[in-house]
């Protein structure tokens, strides 16, 4: 963890009209090496370190360095004088009286030398081009990163926790009929021996394979499956359905509705602050806050929200440890707290894809989707997003379809969900890495296809 001891002392001579400073510490030691063709073609150390400040007096102010040499004083001096730029009528919420705890919840790093990740990414980039004859070849792109996170406060809060990730990308290519097909896999681990090459190979061999010869498909409402690929970036949006900010904004398809039906039967969806089957273990958020399991949907009742500080306040809720400064991509740097997801999942249900391919007889498996982040209006809940599939003919899965896109509503997506498959997947959120997106493949009543 950054030590924090010389802001501790200078939390004892806030500047004049200052009443209350909080000070985040996070950091990053990275290690990554791409290998393809059984060499290494790119290896890189690097390591970084930001402090965001909080001081409050009527308004709060904020500020940010990456240099921790910064005088102290001099550092939240600029916070609080950036107040006054504050468009907020009051100050932000922080851990005061019996939540200004102080606790060290443990330290692990990850396994950052060059050489030992260098050898294990060869080693998989070799069993995995050997895994099937159908990968001609490998991509694989390995990074380890020992992520520190410490927050104290004028108040006595002194919460810090330093957790390894490890993040593994492979990208397959296949040649068939002239033609050159590729995948790409991603998982996240908190342990290098965690990882796959089955996983991978059986993964990266599917979506390969439902690429292969595509047809024309007809424009039509279909009864639909749904891949947990395409679940997965879905829900990379459709998380902030849930955010307790969201939902006092009445920005969210949900405000308003909490404890109401909003989706089907099947559906239970939780934020976990860690997995066995995930990278991210987040111990503390931003705020200095722990936080538990969060029901959110249960048995399509909205049950729950995740909360920071400020939201369950407002709220009269517990903070559920959902607070963070990167929810979504943005090219600003994030000083302003907001909800994001920790280990956001769709829990998994009883049949394989497979089973629920067999039982769907007429319809669609949609396999591939894109560009989610800009295809789904969270306000209205309406979506129109790029996607590919294949055909399904009595219970067998068929052509593979040239370029779809898939129309409807969230509300309407939720509601209309059949069957929860039991392959279960969790990644990170891309381009962000600071969280994990689980989901399954959902079968769907009705979905609307635009096809070619």
């Amino acid at each position: 963890m950054t030590d924090m001891t010389a802001f501790q002392k200078a939390f004892a001579s806030l500047p004049r009209g200052a009443v209350e400073a909080e000070v985040n510490a996070e950091s990053h030691r990275i290690g990554q090496v791409e290998v393809h063709g059984g060499a290494v073609t790119g290896a890189d150390r690097s390591e970084d370190a930001a402090l965001y400040l909080r001081v409050s007096g009527d308004k709060t102010g904020y500020s940010y360095t990456q240099d921790l040499r910064d005088d102290p004083e001099k550092v939240l001096r600029e916070a609080y004088e950036n107040g006054r730029f504050s468009e907020s009528s009051s100050p932000d919420e922080i851990h005061r009286g019996p939540g200004a705890v102080t606790v060290d919840l443990g330290h692990i790093e990850a396994e950052l030398d060059i050489d030992s990740l260098s050898s294990y990414g060869q080693a998989f980039e070799r069993d995995l081009c050997a895994f099937d004859s159908r990968i001609s070849e490998v991509f694989l792109s390995l990074r380890a990163e020992t992520i520190g996170m410490h927050t104290v406060n004028s108040h006595g809060l002194d919460v810090g926790s330093t957790r390894p990730l490890y993040i593994l990308t492979a990208v397959a290519n296949s040649g068939k009929g002239g033609r050159l097909y590729t995948a790409s896999y991603n998982r996240t681990a908190s342990a290098l021996d965690r990882f796959s090459v089955e996983d991978f190979g059986h993964n990266l061999v599917e979506m390969l394979e439902s690429q292969y010869d595509p047809k024309p498909f007809r424009s039509g409402s279909y009864k639909a499956i749904l891949h947990r690929n395409v679940v997965y970036n879905i829900m990379s949006t459709a998380w902030q359905l849930f955010s307790g900010q969201r939902y006092l904004e009445g920005s969210s398809l949900f405000s308003g509705k909490l404890g109401g039906k909003v989706a089907a039967d099947c559906l239970r969806v939780r934020d976990y602050p860690s997995r066995p089957d995930s990278g991210f273990d987040i111990a503390c958020d931003c705020e200095g806050s722990s936080g538990g399991v969060v029901d959110l949907l249960d048995r399509g009742l909205f049950v729950g929200l995740m909360h920071d500080l400020a939201t369950a306040k407002a709220l009269v809720a517990k903070p559920t440890g959902n607070a963070g400064r990167r929810p979504l991509l943005s090219g600003n740097i994030p000083t302003a707290i907001q909800v994001t997801p920790r280990n956001l999942c769709i829990e998994p249900g009883l049949r394989s894809l497979g089973e629920m391919v067999e039982g769907l007889e007429d319809g669609i498996l949609v396999t591939a989707s894109f560009d989610v982040f800009h295809s789904i209006n969270i306000a209205s809940g309406a979506f129109s997003i790029p996607c590919k599939g294949l055909a399904v003919r009595n219970g067998r899965r068929e052509s593979a379809t040239g370029p779809l896109v898939l129309t409807g509503s969230l509300g309407g997506l939720l509601k209309g969900v059949e069957e929860v498959g039991r392959d279960f997947y969790i990644g990170t959120m891309l381009a962000l890495d600071n969280y994990g997106i689980g989901a399954c493949s959902l079968q769907v009543n009705e979905l609307s296809i635009s096809g070619a």
